[in-house]
C-alpha cells in the first residue's frame, strides 16, 4: 500500500479480514474509508483519523504526520496478535495519548518471556517519534524472519 503512495490511517483488527483456513490465513486489509494518498496528508486542517487504540502519538497532537501512523498501527495489531488481548483496553483517548507519547511500547506490556526480536520491532515501530520508526517494507522483513513468535493460547 505505502509503495504505491497511499496511507490506510485506520489498521486495526477489526479492518482485517481472514481469507482462508488453517494457522497461517491469508489476511486482506479492509475499510479504505479513512485512506489517502500521501501527497493529501496534512493538506488543510490537520485532523483525528483512525481509532485510539492504535493512533500514533502525532495523530493525538494533530501534528503533520506521515505513514509511520499505519506502522505505529500495524505494531499496535502485532502486540494484540501476540498478547491476545485488547490494546488499551478501558482507557479514554486521553489515557491513551498520554501512554503512547510517553512509555516504552505505546505503554503496552511486554512479557520478557517474549522473544527478543518481537520486542525489538515493537520497540522500534511504537517509538514516540515518527522519523524513527522503520518502514514497513523493513516491518514486513523482520516478521518474515520470525520463528518464535508468541501464542497466546499456549499455557490456556
Amino acid at each position: 500500500m505505502h509503495a504505491t503512495d497511499v496511507v490506510h490511517r485506520d489498521v486495526k483488527s477489526h479492518n482485517l479480514l481472514l481469507a482462508g483456513s488453517g494457522p497461517r490465513p491469508p489476511t486482506k486489509l479492509c475499510d479504505f474509508g479513512l485512506a489517502r494518498m500521501k501527497s493529501e496528508l496534512c493538506a488543510g486542517t490537520m485532523q483525528w483519523a483512525g481509532t485510539p487504540p492504535y493512533m500514533a502519538p502525532e495523530l493525538f497532537e494533530k501534528r503533520r504526520y506521515t505513514e509511520g501512523v499505519d506502522v505505529f498501527a500495524f505494531a499496535v495489531l502485532v502486540w494484540e496478535s501476540a498478547a491476545g488481548d485488547i490494546p488499551h483496553a478501558n482507557l479514554e483517548a486521553v489515557d491513551i495519548f498520554e501512554r503512547v507519547r510517553s512509555r516504552d511500547c505505546a505503554g503496552l506490556p511486554v512479557p520478557p518471556s517474549w522473544p527478543t526480536a518481537v520486542k525489538a520491532l515493537l520497540r522500534a515501530a511504537l517509538c514516540p517519534k515518527q522519523e524513527s520508526r522503520p518502514s514497513m517494507a523493513a516491518v514486513v522483513r523482520q516478521l518474515t524472519s520470525f520463528h518464535d513468535f508468541p501464542n497466546p493460547l499456549e499455557g490456556s
